[in-house]
């Protein structure tokens, strides 16, 4: 019985609780936390064992762990089908590569005097509530999971809490996430509670929606989007999102920007678009969730765009990418609801799709990125330069990562990307009114322009980090643990691309889709439907063509190089005065961004010498006035339009009822009352 394969799924929950209580222990060595960070390692690598074998050993089997706990009418039962081992996938890998990352990381916090206890502990904790979650099929034990995540990612974004920014950015997302989870509580609990179901298990869940009134389906529907969204990141609900990847150690920003926000969409998959959504058939729905992904995407490239802090940027481009996810549900959504297995095939396959590529691509981008901050112990990108000798495994990893984010063929972001333009342009084609195709058109726009101003930015990030002549002399090397783990993460964000096919064809066999995409057919991305476009190894052949063609040039003319000065208008060229900064790389666009996202830009213009001859250009961004919080962070609209006002009103209600608790007794006596009288008239009414 012990030694059953279902029973496999113990040793990675063992390896990753005791690497928690083993965190604990009273030693104060470094080599035992890196012990600890190799037990962490263990179980990521016992999960991906385990997983598949499970999935192919008992497809869809669920497996009890604890019966009648803690409510007899729960219990803690897992089981692996398609859709958990796609997520319980990807949330290993990340944490198998941040885990050999923080081997070497450790020691910057180790020397800033942080409690490492705390750091292993949370980790392992927060890996392991990930995984759980996509795992279980009891809606109480989902929550209770759900809870732990949120908490353990806490208490890691709040790590070095003696920062301001970072207090805000903890009581931020503590307020968001909270916010989020109460709705997502009260979305969960109402069908079970209105059927009277005698179990909690996503069977009951089901079926109960069905019970439900149009009024109260509804509101189930909108409460749990509500908890989901605010987890992934999505406008307006995206605020946490930049400040607490900023905060948080650069390996607990890769699972952050990895995989925690994709188990908000493994929730939205779940319980709406395959559970909800699916029952009450709603194309409005799909329409909001649509909206919503366009209006998230643009907001998200267009402020990175103008970020100077290489974790925002890479934090702002999750944003926008949890928006190309959504467009893809969306249009799942709107196919179910009209009956078209075509539009709800290709929007799963290409919001999946794009999870596994972001999940790999981003978290190689902060990994790399992470080095950097420890090598020269600054985020500015105004303040490095010049890192791509120094840190060579880094910057090769740092352009494969960065230029899948930014969707340049042929690496992984890119086809993942073109599969949901592909997506959304076949909405535009299928769905009969006027008004629903332009909808479609409008969202796919929204992504095009989202792509320009993301590619804007990642360069930014790579040009102004590794090219150019190095800023700083101080720079430490990279460690051995830091370039296997980018080396590994490399390799999969690669092979991403080059085994797309099959990545598609495994997510329509698993989920039970119409095959869409074959993999002989496709030599590169050929979709088999009504509405494909050209395939894409034209495109390929021409971008081998013309690549062959700069290497042959750039080889020729590499024997006639003359390394001249720049001509700076007549003045003598200073290397420090003349450097590349942001404000030179975003300055075009960034006027016409600041009115479409609400900030205000003021040009401070400094002349090296007369000003008819030439000027040198310093951009100061700043806000109309102080935000939610006093640091020097750039504001969103959101925060002047709806959290601002949001937050008086919640302040001035804790006032009010500040006032109530006097601490007078007669007014208690009053209150006691007032509280009888109005539920002797409640029981008057109910029981008359």
């Amino acid at each position: 019985m012990l030694l059953e394969p279902r029973n496999a799924l113990f040793i990675p929950i063992g390896l990753y609780l005791a690497t928690s209580i083993l965190s604990f222990a009273p030693s104060r060595r470094l080599g035992y936390y890196r012990a600890l960070l190799g037990l962490i390692v263990a179980a990521s690598l016992s999960f991906l064992t385990v997983a598949p074998l499970l999935y192919t050993l008992y497809p869809g089997k669920e497996i009890v762990v604890l019966k009648g706990l803690p409510v007899p009418q729960s219990s803690l039962v897992v089981s692996v089908d398609a859709l958990s081992l796609i997520f319980l996938t990807l949330i290993n890998f990340v944490t198998l590569v941040s885990a050999i990352h923080s081997i070497k990381y450790i020691e910057v916090l180790a020397r800033e005097g942080a409690d490492l206890r705390l750091y292993t502990a949370s980790t392992s904790l927060f890996a392991l509530s990930m995984s759980l979650t996509v795992v279980v099929r009891d809606v109480l034990w989902f929550f209770i999971l759900w809870e732990v995540m949120t908490i353990t990612s806490l208490s890691l974004i709040a790590y070095s809490y003696r920062e301001s920014m970072v207090r805000f950015s903890t009581y931020l997302y503590a307020a968001l996430m909270h916010v989020g989870a109460l709705c997502m509580l009260i979305g969960l609990f109402v069908p079970l509670a209105y059927a009277h179901a005698h179990s909690w298990s996503f069977s009951s869940f089901y079926s109960s929606l069905r019970s439900l009134t149009p009024a109260l389906a509804y509101a189930s529907l909108a409460l749990m989007s509500i908890g989901f969204l605010s987890k992934m990141g999505i406008a307006p609900l995206h605020l946490w999102l930049p400040d607490a990847h900023a905060s948080a150690p650069t390996p607990i920003s890769a699972m952050l920007s990895g995989v925690m926000v994709k188990v908000g969409v493994y929730g939205l998959i779940r319980f709406c678009i395959l559970g909800a959504a699916a029952v009450y058939a709603s194309q409005l729905y799909g329409f909001v969730l649509l909206a919503l992904a366009a209006v998230t995407v643009f907001i998200g490239a267009g402020y990175a765009a103008y970020e100077r802090d290489f974790k925002r940027v890479l934090a702002f481009s999750t944003v926008e990418n949890m928006g190309i996810i959504l467009a893809g549900l969306a249009v799942a959504s709107i196919g179910i609801a009209v009956g078209s297995r075509v539009l709800e095939a290709l929007g799963l396959v290409a919001a999946l799709a794009h999870c596994i590529n972001h999940s790999v691509f981003k978290s190689l981008s902060f990994l790399s990125m992470g080095t950097v901050l420890r090598a020269v112990g600054t985020r500015c990108l105004d303040e490095v330069g010049g890192l791509g000798k120094a840190l060579p495994t880094t910057s090769k990893a740092a352009f494969i990562g960065l230029a899948s984010a930014a969707a340049l063929p042929p690496f992984s972001g890119f086809v993942s990307k073109y599969l949901v333009y592909q997506t959304l342009l076949a909405a535009a084609f299928v769905l009969s009114p006027w008004f629903e195709r332009f909808a479609s058109a409008i969202a796919t726009l929204a992504l095009l322009a989202s792509s320009v101003f993301t590619s804007m930015a990642l360069a930014k990030v790579y040009g102004l980090t590794f090219l150019g002549k190095p800023r700083r002399r101080d720079i430490e090397p990279e460690a051995l643990s830091e370039r296997v783990a980018l080396i590994v993460a490399t390799i999969a964000c690669v092979g991403s691309a080059m085994v797309f096919p099959y990545i598609v064809e495994g997510i329509e066999r698993g989920l039970g889709l119409p095959a869409l995409v074959t993999v002989w057919s496709y030599i590169f991305l050929k979709i088999e439907s009504p509405w494909s476009s050209a395939p894409l190894s034209m495109l390929y052949i021409a971008l081998g063509v013309l690549t062959a063609l700069g290497f042959a040039i750039a080889a020729q003319r590499s024997r006639e190089v003359k390394y001249l000065h720049p001509f700076v208008s007549g003045v003598e060229y200073d290397v420090e005065r003349h450097r590349p900064r942001t404000s030179a790389m975003d300055g075009y666009v960034a006027g016409y961004l600041a009115r479409l996202l609400g900030v205000e830009r003021r040009i401070e213009r400094r002349y090296s010498v007369q000003y008819w001859t030439t000027e040198v250009l310093e951009y100061r961004r700043v806000v109309k006035r102080p935000l939610l919080d006093p640091s020097p962070r750039i504001g969103e609209a959101f925060e002047r339009v709806l959290y601002a006002p949001l937050k008086a009103v919640v302040l001035g209600i804790g006032r009010g009822l500040r006032e109530l608790q006097c601490g007078r007794l007669s007014l208690y006596i009053v209150y006691i009352f007032i509280a009888f009288v109005l539920t002797a008239i409640f029981l008057a009414v109910v029981r008359p």
